[in-house]
């Protein structure tokens, strides 16, 4: 059986998440830009976030699927 590769990226400790906020507005880049956490439940974190497509617009964003 083989074994999952856990290392993370060069000099990343290991285990250790790396800042939600940034992985976000990487995976969103030109679309929405995150600019801070409004909550967190037991299902999901809500963040506020400005809407590049619409200048001056923010949104709340709920993303589906993101390690805490």
């Amino acid at each position: 059986m083989a074994q999952a590769n856990n290392a993370g990226a060069p000099g990343e400790a290991k285990g250790v998440m790396p800042d939600p906020i940034a992985r976000l507005n990487s995976a969103l880049e030109g679309r929405y830009q995150i600019e801070r956490k409004l909550g967190e439940g037991g299902m999901a974190t809500v963040y506020l976030a400005a809407d590049l497509s619409l200048l001056g617009s923010s949104v709340a964003l709920r993303p589906a699927s993101i390690e805490r």
